[in-house]
């Protein structure tokens, strides 16, 4: 019922098709959580967690792997960024006829990119947001969304200053 209402909010369709997904999140940090002597991993507070890979419909996977790495060239089975692309320019890697050969074989494999990015600052401070629009139902959608905005925005200007106002809260002996 949750899934129903949550599409008709933003006037999206229901996905029932069955797929099959592989995830990736290498180079994230694992959990992002507040210490005595600050976050677990500073990168936490400037870089989003990133959760992308592929999907296919059904469960036979369409595409044909080994012929790309041989396409490709590759030393490595591994399909990695890093495995593909000899530049640190993004710019000049996309023009490389090893883009066009990925994007090409990408395009004709069946497959789909998926990819989510969730910024843990943001969905750490709009927590608090939640638990009071769960308690006083008497603000719109719009101000709620509003309010998370402005909070996150503050707290990026103010970081040092709210992370010691957090860590003192949240290690007071009651």
């Amino acid at each position: 019922m949750m899934r129903q209402l949550d599409a008709e909010l933003h006037g999206l369709p229901l996905c029932d098709d069955n797929m099959t997904f592989f995830y990736d999140e290498t180079g994230n940090c694992g959990k992002f959580s507040l210490r005595e002597d600050g976050v677990n991993d500073p990168t936490a507070l400037n870089n989003d967690f990133i959760l992308g890979g592929i999907a296919y419909n059904g469960s036979n996977f369409p595409a044909d792997a080994e012929k790309l790495i041989t396409d490709l060239k590759l030393q490595s089975k591994e399909l990695k960024f890093k495995n593909i692309c000899r530049t640190k320019d993004f710019i000049a890697f996309i023009g490389s006829r090893r883009a066009s050969v990925y994007i090409d074989w990408l395009y004709n494999s069946g497959l789909y990119v998926h990819y989510a990015t969730i910024n843990n600052l943001y969905y750490a401070l709009v927590d608090i947001v939640d638990s009071l629009w769960e308690t006083q139902f008497v603000f719109s959608f719009e101000w709620v969304m509003q309010l998370k905005s402005a909070l996150h925005s503050f707290c990026r200007e103010h970081i040092d200053e709210v992370l010691d106002l957090l860590k003192f809260l949240q290690f007071i002996k009651p």
